[in-house]
């Protein structure tokens, strides 16, 4: 499955978030230099495509916006109901991590 990255994209600004996968797109904010070395962003986007791949994408954001609805029923606020998705939390865990040879690729059409 692949991913097509678009930059200056209006919907990542509408969402107030800096990039975003809709598949099967991956949709950033900026420009494509401002990306050059945001290796801990395209790490994290990465492993949402990642996530996508491995569920399907009816069930990634079926589980994503369920997760979401129900954490804000919990916690009464939108930030902490978006950081408490188990993708989230496992796409933050992810951003360390060293890119392989498919993901150094990917960056490499930046």
């Amino acid at each position: 499955m692949r991913f097509r990255p678009i930059f200056e994209s209006k919907i990542p600004r509408i969402l107030r978030v800096e990039a975003i996968v809709l598949w099967p797109f991956m949709l950033f904010a900026g420009a494509k230099d401002d990306y050059k070395y945001k290796h801990r962003l395209l790490r994290h986007e990465l492993q949402h495509a990642y996530q996508i791949v491995e569920h399907g994408v009816i069930k990634f954001y079926v589980t994503y916006l369920w997760e979401y609805f129900r954490n804000y029923m919990q916690y009464r606020d939108g930030f902490i109901a978006y950081r408490e998705i188990s993708y989230e939390l496992d796409a933050r865990d992810h951003e360390y991590l060293p890119m392989d040879e498919d993901e150094l690729d990917f960056y490499e059409l930046l």
